[in-house]
């Protein structure tokens, strides 16, 4: 008779996670919940969009589908559950309206693609989906624009080309998304180009 351990290993818990995600989306495509929008991910991008993890880096070379993937992940996080907000940020509000906002891979496009019912609040730049979740997008070119996000809660926080954020980025990180994702078990994304 075999003994089992009476705890699994964090890397048996992350892989049991992983799979029971996988399952969980396959049975909601199976159901033609959401379908369209995990159905048109390629496998890299639908393991990023259920990765368990809380903290991600995604480095990835040019048109390689970033942008798609991180807005199908906005997108499918917040039609999960109420409440769970997203956001989106970008080095300026101007790279973050032409690559996540009007980009062909972006939020709205994803919307329209997968027949989500959404209100985009342009001026804001802000997502309210139909069971209340919200998805922000915004830049964080100084401090009083990454102050703005301090003391908000989001499920996950994805930072676009992480790399041109330079000296503010340790700034931005430690002490103000960080904490904005612990709340909720929240996963906070890296995402850059070599």
């Amino acid at each position: 008779m075999a003994i089992l351990p009476n705890r699994l290993t964090v890397e048996q818990e992350d892989m049991f996670l992983l799979e029971y995600q996988k399952r969980k989306a396959k049975q909601a495509v199976a159901a033609g919940l959401n379908s369209p929008l995990l159905a048109e991910l390629f496998d890299e991008q639908l393991n990023f969009v259920l990765d368990p993890e809380t903290l991600k880096a995604v480095l990835c070379n040019r048109r390689s589908g970033k942008t798609f993937g991180v807005s199908s992940l906005l997108t499918w996080t917040s039609l999960q559950e109420t409440g769970w907000d997203c956001l989106y940020l970008n080095l300026t509000s101007k790279l973050t309206r032409q690559v996540i906002w009007d980009g062909p891979d972006g939020l709205k496009m994803c919307a329209r693609r997968n027949g989500i019912s959404a209100h985009f609040n342009n001026q804001a730049m802000t997502v309210l989906l139909a069971n209340g979740s919200k998805i922000l997008c915004g830049g964080a070119e100084n401090a009083d624009d990454i102050e703005m996000y301090r003391g908000l809660k989001f499920k996950t926080v994805v930072v676009d080309e992480a790399g041109a954020f330079k000296a503010h980025l340790e700034e931005l990180i430690t002490s103000v998304l960080q904490p904005t994702t612990v709340d909720m078990d929240g996963s906070l994304i890296l995402v850059g180009t070599p």
